[in-house]
Parts: structure tokens; sequence; C-alpha cells
């Protein structure tokens, strides 16, 4: 499955892990902005 470079099942994997890479990036630079809004 992983040399299917073209298969419609990968892109969706791989655009699924670019998604919650970045929702995980935004969370916790909300995280972040927070904590020094706090400070």
């Amino acid at each position: 499955m992983g040399f299917l470079v073209n298969s419609p099942t990968n892109d969706y994997i791989i655009h699924n892990s670019l998604f919650s890479t970045t929702k995980i990036l935004n969370v916790s630079r909300i995280a972040i902005n927070m904590r020094i809004t706090k400070l």
C-alpha cells in the first residue's frame, strides 16, 4: 500500500495527516497565546 502513490486512499491519508497536524499546531499556538496573555 505504501508504494501506491497515486491511489485515492493514499491521498486521503496524506491529506488527513496534514490536516490533523495543522490542527494540532493551531491549538498549541492558541494555548501559547493564552499563556502569554495570562502573564
